[in-house]
């Protein structure tokens, strides 16, 4: 999760300094902290872990539409 928040920070950076450059840096934080309500639901999403399974394995579901489906809500 590390190394994808890093890559997302850097991106969004990049983004940034092509269009806005003085948000550059709020970018950056964005990128860093986007999923940061994944580790807040670990615990939930670790609970159902066998629903999320099977969910995702069966339907070609995604992890944003599992959880919606099993939540009740998502990460964001």
């Amino acid at each position: 999760m590390w190394k994808h928040s890093l890559a997302v920070a850097a991106a969004s950076r990049i983004i940034a300094l092509k269009d806005h450059p003085a948000l550059a840096e709020e970018a950056f934080s964005a990128g860093l902290i986007h999923d940061a309500g994944k580790l807040i639901l670990s615990p939930d999403v670790n609970e159902k872990k066998d629903v999320f399974l099977m969910l995702r394995e069966s339907g070609g579901v995604s992890f944003l539409s599992a959880e919606g489906e099993i939540l009740g809500f998502y990460h964001a």
